[in-house]
């Protein structure tokens, strides 16, 4: 079922020293790079990430940030509701933890054990100075979404802008809105999410996030400068607007999906497009901690209903550190209502 999506990511990097590539205007000119050089140092800082959701398997693309601290950023919505966490470089699988994550903004911080040799930190740029039609390209390991344990190598594919500087999109009802995001060209696939978008010199300007289904070549990252911002408290292991499930709308399901989890348990019918689907739990989080989990379904938040994932942000930001009220039903196994307060990180 979280095969509707259609995502990809970005992220950012420090160094083993601290922060790269924050200069202003003061930056040497730097000599240009070929692409194959492009492509090789980036794919140093690039990792698979697989994601372990109730008894299924999911992989992504994550960004790293420090390699002696092990810190590798990704997209939220990748490792939304695992219970376990994964990276490869090479061919080499360390496990990962969950170490601070900012959903609304599809951005979290992952902490690898024991950090492979060979690792680089991915420099970090600036997205406020993109131009249409300006030369970026993009890594990822686009088959492990649907098998993250086929041991595949990193992709790249190159692409350009599509406009000045950054635009608003919200392409799916699935994800959050993002409100600095870089329109490109580059062709991306569901486990390209989380990964690098580098610019001509090797920086990182973006992290793959979603595409345009209706569109061809419409792709998105989320602009590195945004992410910036959320950086320090990622790094300290906070969470923002977090209470630690994995939604989909019930309108993405298809009718298969409905019979297989029960949906003749809700009394308001088969054929109900309105709530929201949860696919997984983060461990150790609220939502986990109240016993929420897969099949639960989700009407409404705060006696407002939610639809769309946005619907849900909306909510979550304007209620950090508050209790919020959930009403549903669980559809899995007994399909009785529920009626649930929690607290949001």
């Amino acid at each position: 079922m979280r095969g509707i999506r259609v995502v990809a990511l970005a992220g950012v990097v420090f160094a083993a020293g601290g922060l790269v590539g924050c200069g202003g205007g003061g930056e040497k000119k730097a000599t240009p790079k070929t692409h194959q050089q492009i492509v090789r140092e980036t794919a140093q800082g690039t990792v698979e990430i697989t994601a372990r959701v109730g008894n299924d398997y999911y992989g992504g693309t994550g960004i790293v940030l420090n390699v002696p601290q092990g810190l590798v950023l990704t997209a939220a919505h990748v490792v939304a509701g695992a219970s376990t966490l994964s990276t490869r470089y090479k061919d080499q699988i360390r496990t990962a933890q969950l170490l601070g994550e900012a959903p609304c903004e599809d951005i979290a911080m992952l902490k690898v054990s024991d950090p492979q040799q060979g690792m680089r930190a991915i420099p970090l740029g600036h997205s406020d100075q993109i131009q249409s039609g300006q030369e970026i390209t993009l890594l990822g390991f686009p088959q492990s979404f649907q098998n993250p344990k086929r041991d595949e190598k990193v992709v790249s594919a190159g692409g350009h802008t599509s406009v000045d500087g950054t635009v608003s999109a919200t392409p799916d009802d699935s994800l959050p809105e993002y409100s600095e995001a870089i329109e490109h060209d580059a062709a991306s696939t569901h486990g390209d999410s989380g990964g690098p978008v580098v610019n001509a010199k090797g920086k990182l300007v973006g992290m793959t996030v979603l595409g345009n289904p209706e569109a061809d070549n419409q792709n998105y990252a989320v602009a590195v400068d945004h992410i910036r911002r959320f950086l320090p408290a990622l790094k300290a292991g906070k969470f923002t607007a977090y209470v630690g499930w994995d939604l989909i709308p019930v309108s993405q399901l298809s009718e298969k999906d409905k019979n297989d989890i029960g949906w003749k348990y809700v009394p308001f019918g088969a054929n109900q497009d309105e709530g929201m689907f949860i696919l997984g739990v983060d461990s150790d989080s609220p939502s986990a901690n109240h016993k929420f989990g897969f099949g639960d379904y989700v009407r409404e938040i705060n006696h407002s209903a939610v639809n769309t994932m946005s619907d849900v942000c909306e909510i979550l930001e304007s209620n950090e550190g508050r209790i919020i009220d959930v009403k549903g039903y669980d559809l899995f196994d007994t399909g009785d209502a529920y009626h649930e307060k929690m607290r949001v990180r």
